[in-house]
């Protein structure tokens, strides 16, 4: 995300916030496309405001022959990662889900 702020007519700050950013297109590419899996790909604040976000990461070892990723799920304080069945580009089944005990990770 990046922002500015503007005192007395003139820019007197300007920030770019990580991990926002990932989409390799110009700005505004992005901006009309609006949404990426359902989530705003920009939220502007105006000068002075405040928000505040929580992110969380994990690292997790992945088999020599695994197929992708075709969904994550959070259940029960376990995070899920699907199995992608190549052919039909869904859920491979259960018994090739990658899991992770997260406890309360996410309310």
């Amino acid at each position: 995300m990046e922002w500015r702020d503007v005192q007395n007519g003139r820019p007197a700050a300007r920030g770019l916030e990580f991990g926002t950013t990932g989409l390799p297109h110009p700005d505004a590419v992005l901006v009309s496309k609006g949404k990426i899996f359902g989530r705003q790909l920009f939220e502007h604040l105006d000068a002075g405001q405040t928000v505040a976000k929580s992110y969380a990461a994990f690292l997790l070892k992945i088999p020599r022959n695994y197929r992708g990723v075709s969904n994550i799920t959070y259940v029960r304080g376990r995070l899920v990662l699907h199995e992608r069945d190549v052919l039909y580009e869904r859920d491979a089944g259960p018994e090739r889900d990658l899991v992770i005990e997260v406890g309360d990770l996410f309310p």
